[in-house]
This record gives structure tokens, sequence and C-alpha cells, in this order.
């Protein structure tokens, strides 16, 4: 009796969906893109996500739709803000958040940082090209090589060096067709993935390499 179900965020591997659709036929999926501090800020139904997402060749659901009527966006290259009235205003008790996360322009209106590079396409819609902390080459080198694996619990990491190492659940074993597709990775090495605690779709790599690697860290 299932028939809609709302789906946040990108990262969604596009295989997922289309076993979620094989097995609910009569559900409609929209998928929303947001944060905790404001959702939603764009959304598409997610069947068409996954096929724009895949002609695109792109392993993950990356295409977020189009921003919802009341939400203003400034899309700088770094990251996307916003601005309406279901957009959280502040933090409580973290003033350095604040700082970084939340400004207040000439008119009174609080913007928020979303924290997310964002790419937007001639039809006005939204993709999503990896968080700000993490440069565009290594987002795109991490989704080519998704493909290569045919599955997306692995990441890539630079060390002290810049060299890039790959990080991940049985990478080990497909490491000739990575090495032959990707010659940009140095190293490959099979570690436990452990997923941030409040988003369970995005990897938490820190922790991965603290309790997997530690000669990684710094």
């Amino acid at each position: 009796s299932l028939r809609s179900i709302h789906v946040g965020g990108a990262l969604t591997d596009c295989d997922l969906f289309e076993q979620a659709f094989s097995a609910l036929p009569e559900t409609s999926f929209t998928h929303v893109y947001g944060s905790t501090e404001a959702e939603p800020v764009a959304q598409i139904d997610a069947k068409k996500a996954v096929n724009e997402s895949r002609r695109a060749g792109f392993f993950q659901t990356l295409v977020l739709g189009k921003p919802i009527p009341e939400v203003e966006y400034q899309n700088h290259e770094s990251s996307l803000w916003v601005s309406g009235a279901h957009v959280c205003p502040r933090y409580l008790g973290s003033e350095i958040d604040n700082q970084i996360s939340k400004r207040v322009d000439s008119k009174g209106r609080c913007w928020h940082k979303m924290g997310d590079r964002i790419k937007i396409s001639d039809s006005g819609a939204f993709w999503f090209q990896g968080r700000s902390q993490q440069n565009l080459e290594d987002f795109q080198l991490e989704q080519a090589i998704y493909c290569t694996l045919g599955q997306s619990s692995a990441f890539i990491h630079r060390d002290k060096k810049n060299s890039i190492w790959l990080l991940g659940d049985s990478v080990v074993s497909k490491e000739r067709l990575i090495r032959k597709n990707h010659p940009d990775v140095h190293h490959i090495e099979d570690l436990s993935i452990f997923r941030d605690r409040r988003h369970r779709s995005r990897i938490d790599r820190s922790t991965t390499i603290q309790k997997g690697a530690p000669w990684l860290t710094g």
C-alpha cells in the first residue's frame, strides 16, 4: 500500500534506486536535496534523476532537480548558499559555525552555506559535484572509480606527498582493472568503511583512515 517515498540527498547508488523501483513498481519516488539546516532546497522525480545520472555516466544519482520556489540561492564556485523562510537562521551555542556557514545581507535575509559544490545545467537543474572541502578532480576520479568497481564503498585519499590512495571494501581484488582504467591511483588498500553517524550515505573518511590506516593521517 506504500504509494510515495521521499529520499534525501545525493550519493544514492543508481542501482540501489533501481532495485527499489523494481520492488515497488506502483510507488512514486521523489529525490529531495537539502540539509539539516535547509530542507527541501531542490527536488526531482527519482526515476528521472537516475536516468539522467546514468546518461551522464555516473554510478551515483547526482542530479538534484530544480530548486523549489520558496528558496533563493547564490551559487558560488566553492559552495551553494540558500535563503528562505524555512532556512535555519543560526546555530545555537556555536558561534564558530555561524561565522562559517551563516551570513545576513543588506536586506536582513539570512543565508546558509550548504557546503556542496553545485553545477547548474542549462535547464536549471542542480547537479551535485562533491563537498566543498574535496577538490573537483578528486570527486570526478572517485565517480569514475565507482563505475569500475561496481560499488561505492570506497574513496580516494591524498597523502602528504600528494600521492593518491584508493581505500575501501574489496578494492584490492580489482587492482589490475583499477590501474588500467585509472593510472593516477598510486596505492590501493582494503579498509572497512565507516559511515557518518548522521548521514549514513556519506563515508566518514577520517574515521575510516584512523581505524584502518592511521599512518595516512595528517
